[in-house]
């Protein structure tokens, strides 16, 4: 019960950040106004971690079979690439690298933040 819960609220954040970003803010994609939503919906306790780690966790764990239609679509379309294969290719590095720094940057900066009594599960008392 508590999966089918947690898949229900994802469902829910997804659709209303569609539905924001068609509707209210078409300059941002509801992808990411879905991450803004979700962490909001954490920092402010509505939703718990302990609520959606267990599903986080599960897809996580099986992301390889969520990522094969994706990757059998773009060996299908490789064909058109052409001459643009290699920029494409060192983009998509680039945009790697840049995702990995900027992850690490920003966890980096969110444990100097947290204090080391709630990292270790401290009453705070």
């Amino acid at each position: 019960m508590k999966i089918f819960f947690t898949i229900t609220l994802a469902a829910a954040v997804a659709f209303a950040s569609e539905a924001v970003s068609r509707y209210l803010l078409p300059m941002i994609p509801g992808s990411v106004i879905g991450i803004v939503l979700l962490t909001i919906l954490l920092f402010s306790r509505i939703v718990r971690y302990d609520a959606i780690s267990q599903t986080a966790g599960f897809f996580l764990d099986n992301i390889v079979f969520f990522l094969i239609p994706v990757v059998v679509g773009c060996a299908d379309t490789l064909r058109y690439a052409g001459d643009y294969l290699f920029k494409i290719l060192v983009l998509i590095a680039a945009g790697t690298m840049i995702v990995l720094l900027v992850t690490g940057i920003s966890a980096g900066l969110l444990m100097k933040i947290i204090p080391e009594e709630k990292k270790a599960g401290g009453s705070g008392t």
